[in-house]
């Protein structure tokens, strides 16, 4: 999905891609948790997920800004 920003060729891909990462997704949290990573990996998803969050409010504030 997000590299579909940039290669407007994926985008007629996006729900084979989701599908496919959603699975891959779920194998890797398995492997990650038979590992004893979870921790770790669950709070290096919340960083990015922040990351993505204030990366998001940027661009709405600059295009309300905009406007």
């Amino acid at each position: 999905m997000i590299r579909s920003a940039y290669d407007e060729s994926l985008v007629s891909k996006d729900k084979e891609l989701e599908r496919s990462h959603d699975q891959d997704f779920v194998h890797k949290v398995k492997i990650v948790k038979d590992y004893g990573f979870f921790d770790e990996f669950l709070d290096a998803l919340k960083e990015e997920e922040q990351g993505l969050q204030k990366i998001i409010e940027a661009y709405d504030k600059r295009i309300d800004q905009s406007r």
